[in-house]
């Protein structure tokens, strides 16, 4: 028989055998699960149990469509403190193997008007990457969504910037002592909170 032993982008070798048929040609189909990653394969075949191997070949796999689901806008939340203040959203975008999507154009849209975006890089790049900064003139939470006009998909991921720009504070440990729950807040009151959690919170604080 002869075994093919192919190279994956990340350097794995699978190695797949094969019985010649009654003309010498040995044929494999290599099923998705070994192809998953997007680049440049190498395939080499060798009669079992030897080590002289034949030609070298190659093939390409390129990424999937563009996943809705795991592709990602980062971080997820995040606060602006002054009106001069810039937040940076990077926006991913991966296959359902986590490949990058390179050169597909990237908008990426407000739920307010008094925001400003501009795009660092509209064409996601070789890591599937595209960044965007974000201001406003108003406080208040801003829901930002992404859409990749090339392939017509918005991605389930939302990215909050909160900006408090009069002075505004979120709940937080004054003390930074995780044995001390003292929590403030302080502002002009004129803003609505959306939600808030408490986290990393001990078991022997019960809820009432």
């Amino acid at each position: 028989s002869v075994v093919f032993d192919v190279k994956k982008p990340d350097g794995q070798i699978t190695s797949v055998s094969a019985v010649t048929s009654a003309n010498g040609v040995a044929q494999v189909e290599l099923s998705d699960y070994h192809t998953r990653a997007a680049g440049q394969y190498l395939v080499v075949g060798h009669f079992e149990n030897s080590s002289s191997i034949g030609g070298v070949n190659t093939f390409d796999v390129l990424p999937a469509d563009v996943s809705f689901a795991k592709s990602s806008v980062s971080p997820a939340d995040q606060v602006v403190r002054s009106s001069s203040e810039r937040a940076v959203l990077t926006v991913s975008l991966v296959d359902n193997y986590d490949n990058p999507i390179s050169d597909h154009v990237v908008t990426l849209v407000s739920s307010s008007s008094s925001d400003s975006i501009s795009p660092v890089s509209v064409l996601s790049d070789e890591f599937g990457q595209a960044e965007f900064q974000v201001s406003s003139d108003e406080s208040g939470t801003t829901t930002y969504t992404v859409y990749d006009s090339t392939s017509d998909v918005v991605l389930d991921q939302r990215a909050k910037v909160l900006y408090l720009l009069d002075g505004s504070q979120v709940l937080t440990n004054d003390s930074y002592d995780p044995e001390k729950y003292f929590y403030a807040a302080s502002g002009s009151g004129g803003l609505s909170v959306d939600s808030f959690e408490f986290s990393y919170i001990t078991p022997s604080i019960t809820a009432g």
